[in-house]
């Protein structure tokens, strides 16, 4: 049976039931030591060290899960594997001897079980510090929500590598979660799983928060029931939820009736009052994103996770569900015109994170003047950040020095278009360009025709004709002169004609021949009395460049302005 001998430094963390050491030489690894061991958690450890799942994201430690228990021998602490299990890696056969804090209890090999080695997880921040807007803002890195739909997915595989060896979590919750700047996740506190051993002994999870707990076990003891991947997939859906939701609790909202229940998350969730679906009796906190922010898919699991498997657990999506749903919004999010930070589904129409920043108007209110540089630095006018101490203020330049201190509004200013009117200046720009376009065959060819007969009401004479000019114009189109008639045919049909150089001039009241005439218009000749049309001509000459260029113009301000000013 390998084991080793190991060394311990200085303590990275201190909870209700363990302290967890790291170990000299072995930077990758860390010990995990018990305040009361027992001989049911070496039991419950020897059965997860004899079957540890598979980690989903390659050699990065998606999951902490033990990799030795630790037994005392005197001074001496002792890294040992049941031989059944893997062997050791070669960083896990480094060591010194160390003197160990008192405590264990017999078992082993000839020792004292006092707890066990797992991976060291570095990089990783609780899940909560991405999910929730203002923490988010202060990570030295940046992460939008492409980012957090990764996670999602991520976290999704993680869960379902978990279930995948029929292990239960139990103690799924915002704080054993851990998150990297890759937004890779990884689950740490394994030992407190529920498993169930070679010999089918249930090793029950005996804790878990009651914000994830699913409406079944709501108010159960833990350590007296044997869980199901349900009460997971419960939780997991409460993650996935606050990920895409800004940090929103699913079951977080307004009662109608206004009464008096207490914690309103917990009795919504034990009446499956989903404020975004068929319920009449919630509705959203006023602060929560719109639902239909989310893929239309993921909101539709959603409802299955709260609504149909509030009274059928077995109705939960799963974490393989779960994943490939998530990773579909993740695809299809596009990037906003005016912010390119902006990232939104492309089912909308409009960039939700605009149309939010718009709502948001006032100035700053009360609030108290720090007068303390705080170490954060946002780009812009008029914006707000938290510091280290999660106090928020809002400022006037790139630091808070002399900011106002938690104050109860702040001021955003909108990264919208510039408008003319209310018309988008972009959109002015590209109907320059389209008049410019179109202008010319508006006033050239068949324009004067057009504006004279409704060209879809009358037909066209293909005999010859002869009849009397009642009526003459003339006018101009680049210098060629164009004469129209209005012909009085011997069959008693009025004839609208068009004829070009001198050779068809006439005059009023001469015999002509006309053929390919428009017969019977609609619309009176006399009606619509014609300027020579060579002033509108000279003018479209001279302004056609700068409707154009102007076009084109006020296409660069719009992108300067929204990237650069706004």
């Amino acid at each position: 049976m390998p084991n080793q001998t190991i060394t311990l430094t200085d303590p990275l963390g201190k909870g209700g039931e363990a302290t967890v050491y790291n170990i000299a030489n072995q930077a990758d690894m860390v010990a995990k030591l018990y305040h009361q061991p027992t001989s049911e958690r070496e039991a419950k450890l020897r059965a997860m060290l004899m079957n540890p799942p598979e980690q989903p994201s390659g050699g990065h430690v998606a999951i902490a899960w033990p990799t030795a228990l630790l037994y005392r021998h005197g001074a001496d602490l002792k890294a040992v594997l049941p031989e059944s299990a893997l062997p050791l890696t070669p960083s896990q056969r480094e060591g010194e001897l160390a003197s160990l804090p008192l405590g264990g209890i017999e078992g082993g090999p000839g020792g004292l079980f006092v707890g066990f080695l797992m991976p060291k997880v570095t990089g990783g921040r609780a899940i909560f510090n991405m999910y929730n807007p203002r923490m988010r803002e202060q990570l030295p890195y940046p992460f939008d929500w492409r980012a957090l739909h990764r996670t999602a997915a991520n976290l999704c595989a993680v869960v379902a590598s978990i279930h995948a060896k029929e292990y239960v979590i139990g103690d799924i919750n915002e704080s054993n979660i851990l998150v990297n700047w890759e937004a890779l996740v990884s689950i740490v506190d394994c030992d407190s799983f529920q498993v169930t051993d070679e010999s089918g002994t249930i090793h029950r999870c005996h804790v878990g928060k009651p914000e994830y707990t699913p409406p079944e076990l709501q108010g159960i003891s833990f350590k007296e029931i044997d869980q199901t991947t349900e009460r997971d997939l419960f939780g997991l859906g409460v993650l996935l939820f606050q990920l895409l939701m800004e940090g929103v609790h699913p079951f977080a909202g307004v009662l109608k009736s206004q009464e008096s229940v207490g914690r309103v998350d917990l009795y919504a969730i034990r009446r499956g009052l989903f404020p975004y679906g068929k319920t009449d009796q919630m509705n959203p906190p006023p602060s929560a994103p719109d639902f239909a922010w989310l893929n239309p898919q993921i909101q539709q699991l959603f409802k299955t996770c709260f609504e149909f498997g509030h009274g059928n657990p077995a109705m939960r999506p799963s974490g393989q569900d779960w994943h490939a749903k998530v990773r579909l919004g993740e695809n299809s999010l596009v990037h906003c015109l005016y912010e390119e930070k902006h990232l939104y589904g492309q089912h909308l129409t409009e960039c939700p994170h605009c149309a939010k920043m718009e709502r948001i108007k006032g100035p700053v209110q009360e609030g108290v003047a720090s007068d303390e540089t705080q170490p954060i630095t946002v780009e812009g006018t008029n914006r707000g950040g938290t510091d280290f101490n999660g106090n928020f203020y809002v400022y006037k330049s790139g630091s808070a020095l002399t900011a106002s201190k938690t104050p109860r509004k702040m001021v955003r200013k909108p990264q919208k278009p510039l408008t003319l009117f209310g018309i988008k200046k972009l959109g002015i720009g590209l109907l320059m360009i389209m008049i410019m376009m179109f202008y010319p065959s508006m006033l050239c060819g068949n324009a004067g025709l057009q504006r004279i007969i409704d060209i879809h009401t009358v037909e066209m004479s293909s005999q010859t004709v002869i009849g009397q000019v009642t009526q003459k114009n003339d006018f101009a189109i680049w210098n060629l002169i164009h004469y129209q008639f209005e012909v009085i045919g011997v069959d008693g049909n009025r004839y609208i004609y068009t004829g070009t150089g001198s050779a068809n001039n006439h005059n009023t009241g001469d015999k002509i021949e006309i053929i390919y005439a428009t017969q019977n218009p609609s619309r009176s000749f006399q009606a619509q009395t014609y300027k020579p049309i060579n002033l509108y001509i000279g003018g479209l000459i001279f302004i056609s460049p700068m409707v154009f260029m102007s076009g084109a113009i006020f296409v660069m301000i719009n992108y300067l302005w929204n990237k650069w000013i706004a």
